[in-house]
């Protein structure tokens, strides 16, 4: 599809341009490829299309047979320019089948042209460039530039250009970097460059200040004015680590106008080069490349690993306190690690406080230092009912416990952990006082927070001779994960939960008598009359439907869901709307049936099943035997067992069905113009519109005509098989199944003769 943009000549108006429509938004073409330039100079970059065949030709070879003025692309120090290797040609005419390695060919301002790098795969990539000739002395080494290629995206492949230093903030911090090259022979630029790194930035040194004399100084938040920072006292120097593997610690100060100090920690290590090499003739010295990354660390770290906020102090620095979030770190610069640290911690509850004294040598770094905070346990209550915690054989409960507990259940994990070495390393627990005020709560047996499921019931004993109130709950214990493996968290919870009333709502539960059947019921809160379904058991993985039904006894159907997860049991309630009922009744005979369970003969569970329809169906009482029973006009019945088919798989033929099929005795002629609906009268004159039948009124003996009236049983009659006419309302109901014998009170009885 090819699109013209066309030009129409006026005579009045001219020339007028047919562009798009305003709001028309053009697509971009997809660009595969992109360079970046952080080597702090301009880069001057072509792309080249190399045939497999002369991959090992030398790249001067290639870069002969371009014109090097015109084809080179130029990139700014910071910018990104994408790319692309295909030409304006069309693929089909291109030899496609050949294989072709997509390679980049850089310089960078100062040095000379490097060869080609191949970037069709991603990874890490480094070549040597040489200093141009116009420097002169040869101090200078060769740079080490480093492509590094990734993926952005789903499809493009960036091209990153930079040095092989690399510094990375690891304080909470920005930092201001100074590079000073004044002082330095063998360098190509002797100017002095500033960089700014955020915290948790990692930046790439320019490539032309990496032999450069660097300092570092924070940039705090909270500073004011005049109140900054001066640069460390001594320089960061990388080129002491030769070994890949090899971290170099070391301890810098920066000072301000107000006498306060920032200690920080480096980190250097050197990445995985190959061993720096001889430069020029034999015997020249060993000129030590950048292949590092500095690492900026603070000297104290403290992580809180509780469930609640974290107070310190630090005695070595007057007025130091600090708060930290759950799940957060601090870090301390004002402090000397040099001597003993003396940390202070106390929580909201416990306003004693605990110390901790670090001494110089406690770690194997002597420059820096992390203290993690956690407990041994934590007990979060999922029981939905206040409980009350204590080791056994202790007097008292466990610490962090107050009035509150005994009330309502508390939200926040409670801390825990054993106060007496030589008492018992189990727990007991038992409901608060004020959950029944009148009544004992007793403490359950014992239980270990080791990993494992337990189960524990919490007895309320009553004054009264009621039988005691007992709550079911289930333990589990289970250690935590990543920073918090050292933390075993316990959780009460209820034995079962479950959705109720308002949708997407989870609430505990528990069965209030433990000596009762131990079977769920349930009813919809929105369906007028609603009406409580049956029972069902919820102690094992299970998935059902439930049916539940009005007062008019139309069904609705929920799917139930019993899934255990650690000591709880969940209990889902969804919509079956799209889920398969587990019954189908399919009434294909001529007259209604009505089905129902065989153990709930209740009329208010009966339902009917018109001809030639289905009807969709659940048991009523999911414990009970699993039969239907069917009963067709007459009163006929027949009872079927469902589980042949739950354990075989294999369709059964049960009992036939049989019922009364009874006739009417018409005159057709009085039927010829009868109206379909019987809302419509018909002229009591007109014969042909009577619908004129046989019928014996009751008490009589007598065969009259009459209209007909459907469900009348002095007009119904019944075939014998003697070939007579028997009246059906001269005797009462009688089995259709059972063999065909005269009732005395069958008084109407004729024979057909033809």
């Amino acid at each position: 599809m090819k699109l013209c943009l066309s030009t129409c000549r006026n005579e009045n108006s001219g020339s007028k341009v047919l562009g798009s429509p305003p709001g028309y938004k053009r697509r971009s073409p997809f660009v595969p490829f992109a360079l970046r330039n952080n080597t702090g100079s301009k880069v001057w970059f072509t792309p080249i299309i190399t045939p497999t065949d002369k991959v090992f030709e030398s790249v001067r070879e290639v870069l002969q047979s371009l014109n090097v003025d015109e084809s080179w692309e130029v990139v700014s120090p910071g910018e990104t320019m994408p790319f692309t290797f295909q030409g304006s040609g069309k693929a089909r005419h291109q030899d496609t089948h050949k294989l072709r390695l997509h390679q980049l060919s850089v310089k960078v301002d100062g040095w000379e042209a490097i060869s080609s790098v191949s970037v069709d795969k991603v990874g890490v990539y480094f070549r040597q460039a040489n200093t141009e000739e116009r420097f002169t002395t040869q101090v200078v080494g060769p740079a080490r530039v480093v492509f590094e290629v990734t993926l952005e995206g789903s499809a493009r492949k960036l091209v990153t250009v930079r040095s092989a230093l690399l510094l990375s903030n690891q304080l909470e911090d920005s930092v201001e970097v100074k590079l000073d090259n004044g002082s330095l022979i063998s360098t190509i630029n002797r100017s002095t460059k500033y960089l700014q790194v955020s915290p948790g930035g990692v930046v790439p040194i320019p490539l032309s200040h990496v032999m450069a004399t660097m300092f570092v100084r924070p940039i705090v938040k909270t500073q004011h004015p005049g109140d900054g920072y001066v640069f460390c006292n001594k320089p960061i120097f990388w080129g002491r680590v030769t070994q890949p593997g090899d971290v170099l610690e070391e301890t810098m100060q920066c000072h301000s106008n107000k006498d306060y100090k920032y200690r920080f920690c480096t980190a250097v290590s050197r990445d995985n080069y190959p061993p720096d090499r001889p430069v020029g003739i034999l015997g020249s010295p060993l000129i030590i490349q950048p292949a590092h990354t500095i690492t900026l660390l603070p000297p104290i770290t403290v992580a809180n690993l509780l469930p609640c906020d974290l107070y310190y102090t630090v005695r070595e620095v007057g007025g130091l306190v600090g708060r930290i979030k759950p799940g957060l770190s601090t870090a301390i610069h004002q402090v000397n690690i040099e001597s003993s640290v003396e940390l202070n911690f106390h929580l909201d509850n416990f306003p004693q406080s605990g110390s901790l004294v670090v001494p110089p040598s406690a770690t194997s770094s002597n420059h820096l230092f992390k203290v993690s905070v956690s407990a041994p346990f934590w007990l979060v209550n999922k029981t939905a009912l206040p409980v009350v915690f204590r080791q056994e054989g202790v007097p008292e409960t466990a610490a962090g416990q107050f009035e509150e507990h005994e009330t309502a259940r508390m939200v926040a994990p409670l801390l825990f952990s054993f106060s007496d070495s030589e008492a018992s390393h189990t727990l007991v627990a038992r409901v608060g006082n004020k959950l029944h005020p009148e009544d004992i709560p007793q403490f359950c047996q014992p239980f270990h927070l080791q990993k494992g499921v337990q189960v524990r019931r919490l007895r309320v004993s009553l004054r009264d001779s009621r039988p005691d109130i007992m709550y079911e709950f289930g333990i589990d214990v289970r250690p935590g994960r990543g920073r918090y493996r050292n933390t075993n968290i316990t959780d009460p919870g209820a034995q079962a939960t479950f959705l109720t009333a308002v949708p997407d709502c989870c609430l505990a539960f528990h069965w209030p008598r433990l000596d009762k059947d131990q079977q769920l019921c349930l009813r919809l809160v929105d369906v007028p009359g609603c009406m409580w379904s049956g029972g069902f058991l919820i102690d094992s993985n299970d998935s059902r439907h439930i049916n539940v039904r009005d007062v008019v006894g139309k069904m609705y159907f929920l799917r139930v869901e019993v899934v255990l997860q650690g000591a709880t049991y969940f209990i889902v309630f969804t919509d079956a709307d799209t889920i398969p009922p587990p019954l189908r009744i399919d009434n294909f005979s001529e007259v209604p049936l009505i089905f129902f369970q065989s153990c709930v003969p209740v009329e208010s569970l009966q339902t009917v099943v018109r001809p030639h329809s289905s009807m969709p169906y659940a048991w009523d009482e999911p414990t009970q035997a699993h039969s239907i029973t069917l009963m067709a006009p007459g009163g006929v019945l027949e009872t079927y067992d469902m589980t042949y088919l739950e354990k075989s798989g294999d369709a059964c033929d049960g009992q036939s069905l049989t019922y009364e099929n009874f006739i009417y005795i018409a005159f057709t002629s009085t039927f010829r113009n009868a109206a379909e609906s019987s809302d419509v009268r018909v002229s009591p004159l007109e014969l042909e519109s009577q619908q004129l039948v046989l019928d014996v009124p009751p008490g009589s003996s007598r065969v009259v005509l009459s209209h007909k009236v459907p469900g009348a049983r002095g007009q119904l009659w019944r075939m014998t098989g003697e070939g007579q006419l028997q009246h059906e309302g001269s005797g009462p109901p009688r089995d259709p199944r059972s063999k065909y014998t005269s009732h005395p009170n069958a008084l109407v009885s004729t024979t057909l003769l033809g």
